[in-house]
């Protein structure tokens, strides 16, 4: 199955991966992501990640 992330509202890029939802990615080295929302369309893969901030207890 093809595997796609979508990174705020942006287009879907093609991943190798299949994340968790709530799993924390960094994007571009440097932005921290967190996995929102996954969902099968057409046969793929589609995952949904938004940006935020990290906040450690």
């Amino acid at each position: 199955m093809e595997k796609y992330a979508v990174y705020g509202g942006g287009k879907p890029e093609k991943v190798p991966f299949e994340y968790e939802i709530g799993e924390i990615i960094t994007v571009n080295s440097v932005d921290k992501m967190m996995c929102k929302k996954k969902e099968i369309k057409q046969g793929k893969l589609i995952q949904y990640f938004s940006k935020g901030r990290v906040v450690f207890d």
